[in-house]
C-alpha cells in the first residue's frame, strides 16, 4: 500500500480532516528559504544601522515560520464538453500524479470549494487567512525600489515596532509574497489557504461535507480501492469514485462499475 492511500486511510478519512502544513515546509525554494530583505527610508532616517542579514532573518521567521498553507490543484475554465475539457481538469495532470500521487498509484480528493471555505473559516477563526489562486510570473532578482515586498520601510517600522509592522506589511503584499510563483509551477493552477497564527505547528481543518468524490490513479490497485470504498460505504459518505485511464495520448476516466458506487442515503 503507498503511503498517499495510507494517510488517506489512517487520517483524512477517519478524522475527516485535512492538514494545513507549515509553509516553510513546501517544496519551493522560494517559500522554504530565507527571503532577503533591504531598507528603505522616506524621512532620511539613517539606515547604517541596520544588519540587512539580521533583519532579513527576522522578517522571514516573523511572516514565514507561524504561516500555514492548504494547497489545491483547481479546474481550469470548462466549456462543458468533457472531451475538450479533459486536459482542464484538476485530476488530469500526469505530471502532478507522478509528482505528489506515488507516481500515479494514489489518488486525487474532489472539494467543494465553497464548503471548504466555510470549513476553514470555522476551524480557524482566530487566525488572519488569506485565500485565492496563485499567480505564475517570473520575476527579476533585481529589486525594484518603487514598488517591491522584499523592501522593509524603517519609518513604519521604527514607529509600529516589528510586529505591527509585519501584520501590515503581510496585508499590504501577500499576494507577491505568498500568492506567486515562478511559471514552471504553473501546471498546477494551484489555489490556496494561508492561515497566519501565534504558532509553529501544523493545524488540522474538519472538511465538514466539502470531500464530493476521489479520482483513482491509473496505476491505483484493485485492492487499495476496495479498501477506500468500503470505508467510504462504512461512512455512509454520498460521493462519486472515478479512475483515470489513457486513451492513446489523452487521459480519461473509466466511469467506474455499479459495484463501487455509494448508495444515497436519507
Amino acid at each position: 500500500m503507498s503511503s498517499n492511500i495510507r494517510v488517506l486511510l489512517e487520517h483524512i478519512l477517519p478524522t475527516n480532516k485535512l492538514k494545513a502544513g507549515r509553509y516553510i515546509n513546501t517544496n519551493d525554494p522560494k517559500e522554504s528559504k530565507n527571503w532577503f530583505f533591504t531598507v528603505g527610508t522616506n524621512t532620511d532616517l539613517e539606515l547604517g544601522k541596520y544588519d540587512l542579514q539580521v533583519l532579513s532573518d527576522e522578517m522571514t521567521r516573523g511572516m514565514k515560520h507561524k504561516t500555514n498553507v492548504l494547497c489545491f490543484s483547481q479546474d481550469r475554465e470548462l466549456t462543458g464538453n468533457h472531451i475538450e475539457d479533459i486536459h482542464n481538469r484538476g485530476f488530469c495532470r500526469p505530471r502532478m500524479w507522478a509528482q505528489y500521487a506515488e507516481n500515479h498509484a494514489g489518488v486525487y480528493l474532489i472539494f467543494s470549494r465553497e464548503t471548504l471555505q466555510r470549513a476553514v473559516d470555522s476551524a480557524f477563526p482566530h487566525h488572519r487567512i488569506y485565500e485565492g489562486p496563485v499567480i505564475y510570473i517570473n520575476r527579476s532578482s533585481i529589486t525594484d525600489f518603487s514598488a517591491s515586498p522584499y523592501i522593509i520601510n524603517a519609518d513604519y517600522l521604527e514607529r509600529y515596532g516589528k510586529q505591527k509592522y509585519l501584520e501590515e506589511h503581510i496585508h499590504t503584499y501577500y499576494k507577491r509574497l505568498f500568492f506567486e510563483k515562478c511559471e514552471v509551477w504553473r501546471d498546477e493552477v494551484e489555489y490556496r489557504w494561508v492561515l497566519f497564527g501565534d504558532d509553529e505547528q501544523d493545524l488540522f481543518c474538519d472538511f465538514q461535507g466539502a470531500l464530493r468524490g476521489i479520482v483513482f490513479g491509473v496505476s491505483c490497485s484493485e485492492g487499495d480501492i476496495e479498501c477506500i470504498v468500503s470505508l467510504c460505504r462504512q461512512q455512509r459518505r454520498q460521493m462519486w469514485f472515478e479512475q483515470l485511464e489513457w486513451k492513446g495520448c489523452a487521459p480519461w476516466v473509466s466511469f467506474l462499475s455499479l459495484k463501487l458506487s455509494i448508495p444515497t442515503y436519507p
